[in-house]
């Protein structure tokens, strides 16, 4: 491998540490999502139904990052290098493995988290917001679908190559189609020859897929800032704002950020320091976007549900009321009824002898928001 040195380990290193952190925080995700499906059906939470209605997207929005975690391995060096994984792979391989990544990575793993988020976010806005299995599978299946232009664009790119066939020598000269582009548009891979680690295929992005990147990126953050603009007017406290905020700064900032930085490594030589430093900062920028996503649209939304329904069931057997009962009676508070949902939550509260304001206030100081769950509650 050309100019291997610490700095390119480390960066190896940093990057596999960090994608299975990625795949440990996924699987903590998916777990907590089951948990909280399990525990609405088992023991009849109908007051938290809406709030679970879209576990199935949830889960499939964890699962879109940790492929995407998993697909970035694929293109580091350190594991084709003598004694890890890939090294075992012929060259040929290799460069299948790379163009796998180029594809999927960038045109299936990483559209189909966005577009997923972006599901979840729209849903929260609906005025009824409750999902059954059909339309979990009908939201699964927009998702996937929606990914397709892109993934079928990228696809396109890489067997399109003038490199995508060769026999028994590849020959960069190829690339660029013949040498009319430079060989940094369409090539997925370099040749790299080395003593100690034989001969490598080292992963790079072609141009014209970043471009397709950038497209897809642009229509994106414009769409998401839209929504995120109208949750901010349904937003209730200044917690849920701060989430919001948040979320929209993470995607508006470090998308793009990602998108400039796979750009610029595709003028830089793959197995060179500046070339791993640059995809690194880029792969980086989209674990945190990952991250963040799933803290707001999968972790917070299910904590607040159960935070506010264990409040309710609490005070209510302070009083001596039968949980159920009540909760029954003031399923009103988490109804998708702007107007109605005030008016009998209170009723239903004095009935039980606990005081409207008394409530109002407890549940702001719990920050009563039930965040990208369903819709927002008004102030009352």
């Amino acid at each position: 491998m050309p100019s291997t040195g610490a700095a390119i380990d480390v960066v190896g290193v940093v990057t596999l540490t960090l994608a299975l952190l990625l795949c440990l925080a996924g699987a903590f995700c998916v777990a907590y999502v089951l948990y909280f499906h399990h525990k609405v059906g088992k023991e009849r939470r109908l007051v938290l139904r809406d709030f679970d209605s879209p576990w199935v997207v949830r889960i499939v929005l964890v699962g879109f990052s940790i492929s995407w975690g998993l697909c970035e391995l694929l293109r580091l060096p350190l594991l084709r290098r003598k004694g890890w994984l890939l090294h075992g792979l012929d060259f040929a391989w290799q460069a299948n493995l790379c163009r796998f990544h180029v594809v999927s990575s960038i045109g299936f793993w990483e559209a189909g988290f966005f577009l997923t988020a972006l599901f979840l976010v729209h849903w929260s806005l609906h005025s009824r917001p409750y999902f059954s299995r059909i339309l979990n599978c009908r939201a699964l299946t927009i998702s996937v679908i929606s990914c397709l232009p892109l993934f079928l664009l990228q696809l396109l790119v890489v067997v399109t190559s003038s490199s995508f066939q060769f026999q028994k020598a590849y020959n960069e000269t190829n690339e660029g189609y013949g040498g009319i582009l430079p060989s940094y548009f369409t090539r997925s891979f370099v040749e790299a020859d080395n003593e100690t680690d034989g001969h490598l295929a080292l992963c790079t992005y072609p141009f014209f897929s970043v471009l397709l990147l950038a497209l897809f990126g642009l229509v994106f953050v414009v769409l998401f800032c839209y929504l995120g603009l109208r949750m901010l007017h349904l937003a209730i406290n200044r917690q849920l704002r701060t989430r919001i905020y948040v979320l929209l700064l993470v995607v508006g900032v470090f998308l793009p950020v990602h998108v400039l930085f796979l750009g610029i490594s595709v003028r830089s030589k793959p197995g060179k320091p500046v070339h791993e430093i640059l995809r690194f900062i880029g792969f980086l920028t989209l674990l945190l976007c990952t991250l963040v996503g799933e803290w707001i649209l999968v972790v917070l939304p299910i904590g607040d549900a159960l935070a506010v329904h264990f409040l309710f069931e609490n005070r209510l057997q302070s009083y001596g009321t039968s949980p159920l009962e009540t909760l029954g009676s003031s399923m009103a508070v988490f109804s998708s009824d702007d107007e109605v949902a005030p008016q009998v939550a209170r009723q239903s509260f004095l009935g039980s002898h606990i005081s409207s304001s008394e409530i109002d206030s407890e549940l702001s100081n719990k920050e009563f928001a039930l965040t990208f769950g369903r819709k927002l509650l008004p102030r009352v």
